[in-house]
């Protein structure tokens, strides 16, 4: 009982350990917004950093340095570098399923090309 409450405190402390990073209200509404969608949908945020000066754009991580979610001063999200809503629990889904993650496209056609190029060239005999 008492080991559950604790954790809860923790899960509390860390979700909002992230608001810290925004430099505006629209950054702070949006990071909040997403956290509720990655919370509905059973994901959670597990780091965070910033990158340039005022304004500053806020990069949550979903994955150890994954750099998956880029939240600008105006509260743009961008996932995948995909525009999406951060209060839209379904489009966040939708874009984090994989289907819509454009490196993963962009490496699995960098890998057939480069089969079709070993084939036409006759290496892999």
């Amino acid at each position: 009982m008492l080991h559950d409450k604790i954790d809860k405190l923790f899960k509390c402390i860390n979700e909002a350990s992230y608001i810290r990073y925004a430099s505006t209200d629209a950054q702070e509404r949006a990071i909040a917004g997403m956290q509720r969608s990655l919370k509905r949908i059973g994901k959670q945020v597990v780091g965070a950093t910033t990158i340039g000066k005022h304004p500053q754009t806020v990069i949550l991580d979903l994955t150890y340095q994954g750099s998956d979610i880029y939240i600008d001063d105006d509260g743009t999200t961008k996932i995948y570098g995909i525009l999406v809503n951060p209060n839209n629990a379904a489009a966040v889904e939708h874009v984090l399923d994989g289907k819509w993650n454009p490196k993963t496209k962009e490496d699995t056609s960098k890998e057939q090309e480069f089969a079709e190029e070993q084939q036409d060239t006759g290496f892999d005999k």
